[in-house]
């Protein structure tokens, strides 16, 4: 009864917290400046294509990710509509995922930190398609219980960006089976079998043999760095728990987390594939964490680590923002 008193105080501590800091959140991710985003030049592409087209259905039968230019359609027909459509994206994304959250973890002030150290600065500022796809899905996944809601939820977020559909491969796989113990060798033949599809580009089609050729050229993505610090933090954590807590330790997030470290360790040849899945899955192996951080000296070191980590990508990744805000302040000496 202390601890369930406990848990409830710390939630509504963060409750109380997340919506202080819910306009400087919604500020720092929705209030873009293009010289500073990455990705400017790509979303304002977006924009302009859903303002081009005149037909939904040419959008649909045209785009491989109809519903986020859909998205921006009606904002084409007001001033400033770019503005006020990120504004509205960002306050839509950051809502549903900790609305989800709060119910996906038993110690949500460990993953809000973890959550604002790398997500919010880096994935919700500057990819702010598959952040809004990973929205979606959580709040299918861990708040909506009907199933006449949740499944069609799940389809509207990979029709927003198709790559959070390996979330999905994760979620239905551990439904299907129910965690049960005797099923978990059988995901890895899962796993291999995706990576195999992959690479035969008969699973992401186009898109992923486009990024192939890019990494063959070196025209847009450099090599990627296996023995990257998060991915090595990620799968030693698994193999702790599955040692600690043998097979109690496999649900959803366990799988999501498997298969992203699983991809990113075997499709180094396409590093945007292999760098996006694996990101997609840190948002749930940080759910993890914070279930396991009273639990496990290891999870806290863990936790350090990641922290550590993700700070450095924080201030010094190129596409965060935080890097041209740490550079004019540095400037300055």
């Amino acid at each position: 009864m202390h601890e369930g008193k406990l848990i409830s105080r710390e939630k509504i501590i963060v409750v109380i917290l997340f919506f202080l800091l819910l306009p400087l959140i919604l500020y720092l991710v929705g209030v873009k400046e293009p010289t500073h985003w990455v990705d400017y030049q790509v979303y304002y592409g977006y924009y302009f294509l859903s303002a081009k087209y005149t037909s939904t259905l040419d959008i649909i039968s045209s785009m491989q990710d109809p519903l986020f230019v859909l998205l921006n359609k009606p904002f084409t027909e007001v001033d400033d509509g770019f503005f006020y459509f990120l504004l509205i994206v960002s306050f839509i994304t950051i809502t549903l995922k900790f609305s989800a959250f709060l119910k996906a973890t038993n110690n949500y002030l460990i993953f809000f930190i973890l959550y604002c150290c790398y997500f919010i600065c880096i994935h919700d500022y500057i990819q702010i398609r598959i952040s809004l796809s990973l929205a979606i899905m959580v709040f299918a996944i861990y708040r909506v219980n009907f199933k006449w809601l949740k499944y069609p939820l799940l389809i509207v977020a990979m029709l927003v960006h198709l790559s959070s559909s390996v979330v999905l491969i994760a979620y239905l796989y551990s439904l299907i089976t129910k965690n049960k113990p005797r099923y978990f060798l059988g995901f890895l033949c899962v796993l291999t079998f995706l990576v195999v599809l992959m690479k035969l580009g008969l699973i992401g089609g186009e898109r992923v043999q486009n990024y192939a050729e890019m990494a063959s050229q070196k025209i847009k993505y450099e090599s990627l760095n296996i023995f990257g610090a998060l991915p090595a933090l990620q799968l030693m954590g698994l193999f702790y728990l599955l040692y600690k807590e043998k097979y109690k330790a496999i649900n959803f997030e366990y799988y999501i987390s498997l298969l992203g470290v699983f991809v990113f360790y075997s499709m180094n040849s396409i590093p945007v594939v292999a760098s996006r899945t694996f990101d997609i899955s840190l948002l749930f192996y940080i759910i993890i964490v914070s279930k396991y951080f009273k639990k496990y000296l290891f999870i806290k070191g863990v936790f350090v680590l990641l922290v550590l980590f993700e700070l450095k990508q924080l201030f010094y990744s190129e596409a965060s923002f935080l890097h041209f805000a740490t550079e004019s302040f540095l400037s300055y000496f």
